[in-house]
């Protein structure tokens, strides 16, 4: 495939070389002068953005297929990435290259997916250079799409230049090896460790330059490899292997289209024909169905089992459940019968006399012919590997996925969701379900016995923590490595520390957040605790001597209030907040929120979050709340936040609120701010200080500083800090915008929420199954406050 389609491309390049010598000549010389003129500008300007240029040549894509339209494209990326961090490319690795490795990927999206994975780790490990992989196009699904139809290509080869040299295609020098046929093309023996290629397939590639591997399905074994080729496989599969900004573009829309009506499942129904067909398994089907799936079974020479006994094969566990089976499924496993359930398949064989049964347990059944319109999907038309990415992205974002089956995308999302924080994924037990459906059918079970046994057999099947199961001799029955890489995932609470140190002598820890439960430990550790943070973390001298300067400052205007105003860029790009920005901006944030890989959520609805409390507040919000709250218009307000995303726009309303508002940057003059550029937690430890020292301190989101100020102005004898309670306060405003509340009924409303939210003396709320829902104890270190009186303790004199 790869080879004949190289041929092509080499046939198509011969002719009229001089002629092409010449306007590469002539465009080489034109690329060195514009670039000159660039730096010359850039020079005069006074030194201009980075991330204009760099945004401008890595964002490109494809979209280069003519020189008009490459430079119009280059030029609207400039327009819309002025203030977007420049990406920052990983520096090229420098090696001594082996030799070239070609490869034709076989199968479907998925297999396709970590077969690449596979691909690259090997390259890596073999010091040869990769050529962008070919996918399938002859198999049942015969799909036409290039590799560049479905990932980012550009993005691919540049995140992953650090590890391995990839290129579109041969150098010349080589290509009139493959022009006349002398290629070594082979299929690699499956489960393969690293050392098979190392011994047989390194020493093929130095011998011929050029390696073509025709098949890439299961060619690296799950396990035993050095640490450092699992991650690469992970971080191939995981930021790598991105999709097109077309394919990602339609499912933040067909995730935010769910998430306006609420949570949602996502069922992987695999009940195609085609799974059918070449499974045997024919659970409910009719004469006609059963000849219709036999004879396309035949049809397939390359699906070698023939002869299949259905009935056996579905008691093993080893078919798809069936629709009927599934709704029972869900129904035993107590799913709301009002979730959505978005179905992430193919057509259901069968149609709407197979769906009956989970329609009427389930009447949100959607699909995304049915949230998007022709014009959406036409693009997509017989093209099955790009409508499956348009799955996967919806499947990874939902709060359930549950599979039917456990094929290659079941496997590869359930892997995908673990690395996202162990994300609900309800792993059927299909042996055990036929079993105890067949008996509920048959009625030898009641329904609160089957219901009953159902949970007890799923309750550790949820996509939780768990060690992959290796067999060493038999690879096939072992746990796959891409459904759960857990050299990958973060270590579960159970890995005993003590002992690795002991072992070790040295034991480094490369992640220090929360990893300490906040209650349940004895009181002298908790107290310790208390002693490093407000005691023995003291601040530099010159940190120090500048926050009594800025305290000072203030001071002598009155008492002041320190907003610890969280909306700055990084903020709404990570949190998918964008209440109040216009369309430009939206996109700016969502360019962000993609650029860095390990924010792992990407798909956010926005309206969704705020209404649940987990947006920061806006300045136009805050200004509300503080009116609200009777804060005096003359008060002083020292910003403590970095730069205000949308700038004075959208600072007008606060500033119109309360006229007195002030940073660093107003209060102290370049001179002693220079030394804190660049150095953002230098910065950040300033405002630390003048927090403290406030009259009143008002966070608008509780990050990790309005939680620890929090906590630290407790210490200090519970000094007023106003807790805005977010969810309740967007509902107000927006009653209050939309005319349903007076400004009274506003103002009564949030002073009577928030009586309660002003520091006072609280018991900090203990979860003990989950520590993430419960109160932080660096905001609340009561074990170390001063007890309080009975008597209410009035802080608001």
């Amino acid at each position: 495939m790869g080879v004949e389609k190289m041929k092509r491309s080499i046939n198509n390049n011969n002719f009229n070389n001089k002629s092409n010598v010449k306007i590469w000549i002539v465009r080489g010389a034109s690329v060195v002068l514009l670039w000159t003129c660039v730096v010359q500008l850039s020079a005069l300007g006074g030194g201009g953005d980075p991330s204009m240029v760099l945004s401008s040549t890595t964002n490109s894509n494809n979209n280069n297929n003519g020189g008009g339209a490459g430079a119009d494209s280059v030029v609207n990326s400039v327009k819309l990435l002025p203030t977007v961090p420049a990406r920052v490319l990983p520096p090229k690795r420098v090696y001594k290259n082996n030799g070239y490795l070609m490869i034709s990927c076989n199968g479907g999206l998925n297999q396709m997916r970590s077969a690449i994975c596979d691909m690259v780790a090997i390259a890596r490990y073999l010091n040869v250079t990769l050529i962008v992989p070919e996918l399938d196009k002859t198999s049942f699904w015969a799909d036409p799409s290039e590799f560049e139809d479905i990932f980012d290509v550009d993005h691919f080869m540049t995140s992953l230049r650090d590890e391995v040299r990839i290129l579109k295609q041969l150098p010349v020098r080589l290509k009139k090896r493959v022009e006349l046929g002398i290629v070594h093309t082979m299929a690699p023996i499956s489960w393969s460790n690293i050392s098979y290629y190392h011994n047989q397939i390194l020493p093929l590639i130095q011998r011929h330059k050029v390696l073509h591997l025709n098949r890439t399905d299961a060619r690296l074994a799950n396990s035993g490899h050095p640490l450092d080729l699992q991650k690469l496989r992970c971080r191939v599969n995981f930021s790598a292997l991105r999709f097109t900004s077309q394919i990602e573009e339609l499912g933040r829309r067909v995730v935010n289209l769910l998430r306006q009506n609420g949570p949602f499942l996502v069922l992987h129904l695999r009940y195609e024909m085609d799974m059918l067909a070449f499974s045997g398994c024919t659970q409910g089907c009719n004469d006609e169905e059963v000849e219709e799936l036999t004879r396309m079974r035949y049809a397939y020479p390359w699906w070698k089992e023939k002869i299949i006994n259905s009935d056996l094969k579905r008691k093993d566990g080893l078919c798809p459940l069936t629709p009927e089976e599934t709704a029972l499924a869900l129904r035993a496993l107590d799913i709301d019968s009002d979730i959505q359930i978005y179905i992430a398949a193919g057509e259901i064989y069968g149609g709407e006399r197979r769906m009956a049964s989970l329609a009427t347990s389930y009447p949100k059944l959607v699909r995304k012919e049915t949230l998007l319109g022709p014009d959406d999907l036409g693009f997509f038309q017989n093209h099955s590997s790009q409508m499956a990415a348009l799955d996967y992205l919806v499947s990874l974002e939902s709060d359930i996925f549950v599979p039917t089956f456990d094929g290659n995308m079941a496997k590869v999302v359930e892997g995908h969701r673990r690395y996202l924080g162990f994300k609900k994924t309800i792993l059927l037990d299909r042996k055990l379900l036929v079993e105890l459906i067949d008996k509920y059918t048959s009625k030898s079970l009641s329904w609160d016995e089957f219901s009953t046994a159902v949970k007890e057999a799923h309750a550790q099947r949820m996509g939780n923590p768990t060690k992959r199961l290796i067999i060493p001799d038999r690879p096939k029955e072992e746990d796959y490595f891409y459904a759960n890489p857990e050299e990958c995932l973060q270590p579960s609470d159970d890995e005993p520390i003590l002992p690795l140190i002991q072992r070790h002598k040295v034991l480094h820890l490369n992640r220090t957040d929360a990893r300490l439960a906040n209650s349940g430990h004895p009181l002298d550790l908790q107290k310790l605790r208390c002693r490093v943070n407000f005691s023995a973390l003291r601040f530099t001298s010159q940190i120090e001597e500048l926050g009594r300067r800025v305290v000072n400052l203030l001071r002598q205007n009155g008492p002041f209030l320190v907003l610890h105003l969280r909306y700055e860029m990084d903020m709404l790009a990570f949190s998918g907040c964008t209440q109040g920005c216009n369309d430009e901006e939206v996109e700016e944030l969502t360019r962000m929120r993609y650029a860095y890989p390990w924010w792992k959520e990407k798909i956010i609805n926005s309206d969704l979050k705020r209404k649940d409390g987990l947006c920061p507040l806006t300045p136009e919000e805050t200004a509300l709340a503080l009116r609200a709250l009777d804060i005096d218009s003359d008060i002083q307000i020292y910003i403590a936040a970095g730069e205000i995303y949308g700038g004075e726009r959208r600072m007008a309303s606060l500033a119109t609120s309360y006229p007195k508002l002030v940073r660093k940057e107003t209060l102290l003059g370049p001179d002693d701010l220079g030394f804190f550029q660049n150095h953002s937690s230098q910065m950040a430890a300033l405002d630390y200080l003048v927090s403290l020292e406030s009259d009143i301190f008002v966070p608008t989101f509780d990050g990790n500083m309005a939680k620890v100020v929090e906590g630290h102005r407790r210490y200090l004898g519970f000094k007023k800090t106003i807790l805005l309670d977010r969810k309740l306060l967007v509902e107000l405003i927006d009653k209050y915008t939309s005319k349903s509340l007076s400004w009274d009924e506003f103002s009564t409303a949030v002073k009577e929420a928030h009586a309660q939210r002003m520091g006072n003396p609280t018991k900090r709320l203990i979860i003990p199954d989950r520590p993430k829902e419960e109160d932080y104890f660096y905001a609340n270190p009561e074990e170390c406050l001063q007890p309080s009186d009975d008597e209410p303790v009035n802080i608001m004199q």
